[in-house]
């Protein structure tokens, strides 16, 4: 098995983890969030996004990792790749300590956990042994990255 499976197989994952928030995102919110008080006004307001808006954030995050997939495959330097998946699986523990924290499902959970132990198991089959240092800034990057561009889609859609 070569590591095109690790390419190919993250754009899937991740789109279908977004599918599921796609889908149960706005009832969830009228059904249980608006009755959660411990959760601050800023991200009741965020997780309020309008489905189209969601839809169109989603597309372009997903476009941004098959460009960024597709480069660093062709450029046969997987590091920056590994960081971005690390990243996504980072996110997937967000919405974990999320249901725990609410003691609740919340959109996304199931197919990011379903997600999480398929890429964590890829991960361990194909990330270069030497790769640790760079993974050590690459993954900070990622995640600062991410939500720059989040933060960057939100305000643009609204």
């Amino acid at each position: 098995m070569n590591n095109a499976i690790l390419y190919l197989s993250f754009p899937i994952l991740f789109m279908l983890h977004e599918l599921e928030e796609l889908a149960y995102m706005p009832s969830w919110y009228q059904k249980k969030l608006v009755h959660f008080q411990k959760i601050p006004q800023k991200l009741k307001q965020y997780l309020k996004t309008p489905p189209r808006a969601f839809a169109l954030i989603v597309l372009e995050e997903y476009l941004l990792i098959l460009i960024v997939g597709a480069i660093c495959y062709f450029n046969n330097s997987s590091v920056f790749f590994i960081a971005l998946i690390i990243a996504y699986n980072l996110h997937i523990i967000g919405h974990v300590l999320q249901a725990l924290y609410l003691k609740t499902y919340v959109p996304g959970l199931c197919f990011g956990i379903l997600s999480f132990v398929g890429l964590t198991y890829l991960l361990v089959q194909f990330t270069p042994p030497a790769s640790g240092d760079l993974l050590i800034i690459f993954v900070p990057l990622c995640l600062i990255l991410l939500m720059l561009n989040l933060f960057i889609m939100h305000k643009w859609l609204k």
